[in-house]
């Protein structure tokens, strides 16, 4: 009976001792955490300092075009970026608008005369890569992968056997890459299995490469809320910004309906009037819709 009691004793003061545990560390890391959890979706910060009432409150962000500005802005914090959400959030939907804007942007650029010695007149190539696609590639291959560089040939390669990229691509693209021209994105981190370990090492590895050398790599991300906080955990993914998918929210509502009925005006030639908008904006309340970021432009 006596042994039975001191078990008792000793899980209950094992139980408290980690509570207590808990309770500091969330008290020691609290002040480094909160910026994390701050720098919600629509966040620009003008100074990258995480410590500013502006990286504290955040920035609206509007459209996919001005997601992919505040990446390869030179003055912004935001070239690294990770989506976070639940499932089913629209976190992929918003990775491809922004990765179809960038590859707008890139259209239009190599439709201009571009100085190749300049690699800031050069276009961002976005190259898009689903974590489950690569974890699916990396168990069918023998090759032992660490870089992030080896995923991306990789992939191409695998691209390539399958017609999706044409034989020559290869070569252009792993040389935008070495030029810090690719902007990697990589959805659904969550999804690659056994390999995501993998996968967000040779992230953060290329991060730190490009950083000691004085260059600038683009990386944007998306993963679950709590994958993310278990990767952050772990120490990984730490030098991307946390950018939080919001519901919509009123004010999103109202200029979405204004767009649209305006594009649809116009097309018509009609004038669409405000009480035309609040009316939809009505019908939107009462069904109760919640529809997650990026409009289509």
């Amino acid at each position: 009976m006596p042994n039975v009691e001191i078990k008792e004793n000793f899980k209950k003061f094992k139980k408290d001792k980690l509570a207590e545990l808990e309770l500091l560390k969330q008290s020691a890391e609290g002040e480094d955490e909160k910026p994390l959890f701050r720098n919600r979706y629509g966040f620009r910060s003008k100074d990258g300092n995480p410590r500013s009432k502006e990286f504290a409150e955040g920035k609206r962000i509007d459209s996919a075009d001005e997601f992919l500005q505040c990446m390869v802005d030179e003055s912004s914090a935001m070239g690294l970026a990770c989506l976070t959400g639940p499932p089913a959030f629209g976190k992929t939907v918003t990775m491809q608008q922004i990765v179809y804007a960038a590859a707008q942007k890139c259209l239009a650029q190599t439709n201009e005369r571009v100085d190749i010695k300049s690699t800031q007149k050069l276009p961002l190539l976005p190259l898009f890569m689903r974590a489950a696609v690569l974890s699916e590639i990396m168990s069918n291959s023998n090759e032992k992968m660490t870089t992030l560089r080896q995923l991306v040939e990789l992939f191409l390669n695998d691209g390539i056997a399958q017609k999706i990229f044409p034989d020559g691509a290869k070569a252009s693209i792993l040389k935008l890459y070495d030029m810090d021209q690719v902007l990697n994105c990589i959805d659904g981190l969550d999804e690659a299995a056994e390999h995501q370990e993998l996968v967000e090492g040779s992230i953060k590895h290329a991060v730190k490469s490009a950083a000691a050398t004085d260059r600038r790599v683009h990386m944007l991300l998306s993963t679950t809320e709590h994958s993310y906080v278990h990767s952050r955990a772990c120490l990984r993914l730490g030098d991307l910004s946390e950018v939080n998918l919001q519901p919509l929210d009123e004010y999103r509502r109202q200029k979405i309906i204004t767009k649209r009925l305006k594009k649809s005006s116009e097309q018509k030639g009609r004038h669409i009037s405000g009480e035309a908008v609040c009316d939809c904006r009505q019908i939107f309340r009462a069904s109760n819709e919640s529809i997650s970021y990026l409009p289509d432009d």
